[in-house]
């Protein structure tokens, strides 16, 4: 027996199933609002607010909120993305304990285009989200509060 071809087929699937779940951590979990809020919802739930401050517009936010930054070289705005990232993720884990507190569930996004809406409800009131879509994906751009760049 060929060994070569039996530790690939039997590698097949598992090699499959990994580049099924890269996929899906890419913008299959954010092609609609919804499918947006729920994988944050997922992460805050699970404790990864790292997961959870990735679905948020900093971009997008930096490019509305800043007057210049189109003039940042694509480094330099990673760079501030990744620390407004980090700085999100920190928010949210202070944040976590009143989020599962309040037992939010999404209700139905409203989209009108670029643009959507939803709110998280729960038994003590809901809050607002607004999220933006940018080249196929969308995003979170504020939930209450707590916006993207803030």
């Amino acid at each position: 027996m060929d060994l070569r071809r039996g530790f690939l087929s039997g590698a097949a699937p598992t090699l499959l199933a990994g580049a099924l779940a890269l996929a899906g951590c890419g913008g299959a979990k954010r092609a609609t609002p919804d499918a947006c809020i729920r994988a944050f919802d997922a992460a805050m739930r699970g404790g990864d607010t790292g997961k959870a401050a990735a679905l948020f517009a900093y971009d997008q936010w930096s490019a509305d909120n800043s007057t210049d930054w189109d003039t940042y070289a694509r480094g330099q705005r990673e760079a501030i993305c990744g620390k407004l990232r980090e700085a999100k993720a920190a928010q949210l884990q202070a944040w976590r304990a009143a989020y599962l507190q309040a037992s939010y569930q999404p209700a139905l996004a409203s989209i009108a285009g670029e643009w959507a809406q939803l709110a998280l409800s729960g038994p003590r009131g809901s809050i607002p989200v607004r999220l933006r879509q940018s080249e196929g994906e969308w995003l979170i751009y504020s939930i209450g509060a707590l916006q993207a760049g803030q």
